[in-house]
């Protein structure tokens, strides 16, 4: 029997958490309200992240580990923790879960040694069911859905429930405290069901209700199991009054893979009594975001769910084309797209999607038709991709049995039928400024289009319907030239071009392109801010660009530094770098330390420790010294280069805002009239005396009259909120600064 109380039994869930991982806070809602009161949330947003974790746990004496295993992209990190801690001495339970885990616990099983169980599909009740055999000492036989080792090290797989429970008995998710904001609104992320009822053939959540299919009916369950299963529409709109009122939501991130029902009848009948439930429980306006099909954006549901505050949608286009619609498996017609952003034009809603053009049975003569497809369509962000191949889905199957896949479960690699389209796409991922991740252009204009959805919700009117024009015309350019360049890269593929050569030429060719782009996206966000701040005076709004990095800006600068050096450039265009100083710190700008602890992470692709890691399952020593001076060398470098761009903008702009002050007025002068350092928000212009403590303090009326100037000249300061006593303040501006200069060298 039990040693310890429920109460007391300790249970750590570790997982990517940069929102909310609403897996692992469902699985934390369903133990606590099971009386497990003790349970905590690790986020493992970076493999250097798992030592720290590991030593967590280990000194809270935790009794049952519980790893997110969802994506194949993240499992060698995931691994890896698990094999830390068990080097670490933890001896307690691991379990993992998460669609990963679940299609491919044999090989988990034989590569992770250090793991014991594996949670299979939904994990609510089984994990609450394993803390319960765990706590009372009770054999792992019993708990349903669980794959386990026994003592002879054998591995037993326990049936699954013949059907998943009813998703609105379900406990709420634990949620955090803090929230993020954007444009001055809270926003949170929330499902409204689960699965998804297409049946495309690349793609792993339909591949895993294929397995929970087969799952049910081996446990002896008679009834089919839906594609998707939705929550009523009450019990979303309980969930989102309780986030209104509580937590000040005001933006609803939905993260459903298709939310809204295929018959058009019934997605109306849903999102009406959504609408009208929450109306009933007084909720005000928000603001709200969802992914969908193409064949789902139908008039009669847009215009509800924009009744309700649809800002943007994410819909899944893939293709324009009936040819590459039929490779990839998606059962709609090619003329279903252009239609689905039409209606999405006509209701002035935001969206954006990828766009599939290269995978194993795309072909050159594919790729011209889906290009004068995204022609139709530039006013929508969209972003080329490849087709991405996870075990257990269709094409993984169909790709095996023709012996054209490479690689194994954790990162499969196939063979393209067309060499040229191959080739093709192996120059453009030499692109990386133009194709890294969300800090690509495309997705920053994406993001540009969230905050354009939240001003025509919440802030309405002729200021909103100008940012929509200006957002428009940016997103054409910038598709404009995306089209532009594959076809470039797909000439040059055809006349035999190499990759380093091909690449070499676009990389030149993009870098000041995309330099210009992430200006004037910039630009906008700030504008839209100013708006918002314009009429909402008692707080001062952020957005950080929707990807919740504040130094976004540097990590862009960073990426294009590295761009620049691997095409081993001995040094850069003076404007350029004067651009890059610009863009890293003259907008969002951070604490040094701080950046440097981003840049770190920005060189994931070519950290040689983090490398060693992805290639080896056994290269998980930390202490490898080769790997670890290798990468503190190559963050030495990046360092060097900033330090030196740092000092020459902080120089520069000293002089500017000296001489605006001079023609103004001569008597302000940097150094007595104001002190003039850079802070983790910007610049901070301090209107008082700063030199000795004899000193008077600037009146009222200079204050005003420098604030003004600044504001005037678009210098970005802001008056400092150390509010202290006199006597105390020149000593703490001076250490201050002091301590500035300890960390980034002399400033004048």
């Amino acid at each position: 029997m039990s040693q310890i109380p429920k109460q007391h039994f300790k249970i750590a869930l570790v997982g990517v958490e940069f929102e909310e991982n609403l897996s692992l806070r469902y699985l934390a809602g369903s133990l606590i309200d099971s009386g497990f009161s003790q349970v905590s949330i690790h986020p493992y947003n970076s493999i250097l992240d798992a030592e720290k974790i590991a030593e967590a746990i280990i000194n809270n004496d935790i009794d049952l580990v519980g790893v997110s295993m969802a994506f194949q992209v993240r499992a060698i990190d995931d691994m890896a923790l698990v094999q830390v801690l068990r080097k670490r001495g933890f001896s307690k339970h691991i379990t993992a879960g998460g669609q990963f885990a679940t299609l491919h616990y044999h090989e988990l099983f034989q590569d992770c040694t250090g793991l014991d169980s594996v949670v299979r599909f939904e994990a609510e009740s089984v994990i609450t069911e394993l803390a319960e055999a765990l706590l009372n000492s009770i054999s792992l036989e019993y708990v349903s859905g669980l794959v386990w080792k026994d003592a002879q090290n054998e591995i037993q797989i326990n049936a699954a429930t013949p059907e998943p429970k009813n998703i609105d008995e379900l406990p709420l998710p634990l949620r955090k405290n803090n929230r993020s904001e954007f444009l001055g609104l809270k926003s949170i992320h929330m499902i409204g069901s689960r699965g998804c009822h297409a049946t495309c053939k690349y793609c792993c959540v339909s591949a895993l209700a294929t397995e929970r299919r087969s799952a049910a009916k081996d446990a002896g369950g008679l009834n089919a199991i839906p594609g998707t299963r939705r929550r009523t529409a009450a019990n979303v709109a309980n969930e989102m009054a309780m986030l209104y009122f509580k937590y000040d939501i005001r933006i609803f991130e939905f993260q459903d893979d298709n939310w809204i029902h295929p018959k058009i009848s019934t997605a109306v009948d849903y999102f009406t009594e959504l609408k009208n439930e929450l109306d009933k429980k007084g909720v005000g306006q928000i603001g709200l975001t969802l992914k969908t099909r193409a064949d789902s954006v139908q008039p009669e549901i847009i215009r509800i769910l924009k009744e309700i505050g649809l800002i943007r949608v994410f819909i899944g286009i893939e293709s324009g084309t009936q040819s590459l619609l039929s490779k990839l498996g998606r059962k709609t017609r090619d003329d279903v797209s252009l239609k689905a952003l039409q209606i999405l034009r006509d209701f002035k809603i935001p969206a954006y999607f990828n766009a599939l053009l290269f995978g194993p049975d795309i072909r050159s003569a594919d790729i011209e038709p889906e290009l004068e497809f995204l022609e139709k369509c530039t006013d929508f962000p969209f972003e080329i991709v490849e087709v991405v191949i996870y075990g257990k889905t269709g094409l993984y199957l169909s790709l095996k049995d023709e012996n054209r896949l490479r690689g194994n479960y954790l990162d499969y690699e196939y063979d393209y039928l067309d060499e040229h389209t191959q080739q093709t796409h192996s120059i453009i991922s030499q692109l990386e400024t133009r194709h890294f991740g969300v800090y690509s252009p495309i997705k920053m204009a994406a993001d540009l289009g969230f905050n354009l959805g939240l001003l025509q919700v919440f802030y309405p009117g002729t200021i909103a319907d100008s940012f929509a024009e200006k957002v428009e015309v940016l997103n054409r350019k910038i598709n404009a030239d995306q089209v532009r360049i594959i076809r470039k890269a797909g000439e040059l593929a055809k006349a035999g071009c190499s990759v380093e050569k091909a690449s070499d030429q676009l990389i030149a060719e993009t870098i000041s392109i995309d330099l210009e782009f992430y200006r004037k996206i910039i630009e906008l966000h700030n504008e839209m801010e100013f708006h918002v701040n314009s009429l909402v005076r008692h707080k001062n709004v952020k957005s950080y660009y929707r990807i919740g990095a504040i130094v976004q800006s540097g990590l862009i600068a960073s990426l294009f530094l590295m761009t620049a050096n691997k095409m081993q450039a001995q040094t850069i265009n003076p404007q350029v770098e004067n651009d890059l100083v610009k863009l890293a710190y003259n907008y969002h700008s951070s604490d040094w330390g701080q950046l440097k602890k981003e840049l770190r992470k920005s060189t994931t692709p070519i950290h040689p420790y983090l490398h060693s890691l992805r290639t080896d399952i056994d290269s998980i020593n930390r202490s490898d010294s080769t790997h670890i001076d290798e990468s503190k060398k190559n963050e030495k470098r990046i360092e060097k280069k900033f330090a030196k761009l740092e000092q020459k903008r902080i120089h520069e702009d000293y002089k500017r805002l000296q001489h605006i002050l001079n023609e103004h007025n001569p008597k302000i002068k940097i150094g007595t009239t104001l002190t003039f350092y850079l802070d983790k928000d910007g610049y901070v212009i301090d209107v008082s005396s700063s030199g000795t403590s004899e000193e008077k303090i600037v009146s009222p009326e200079l204050k005003k009259e420098i604030l003004d100037l600044l504001k005037e000249k678009q210098f970005y300061a802001y008056e400092s909120r150390n509010y202290m006593h006199r006597s105390k303040r020149v000593n703490h501006l001076k250490n201050h600064r002091r301590q500035k200069r300890q960390r980034r060298g002399p400033m004048d």
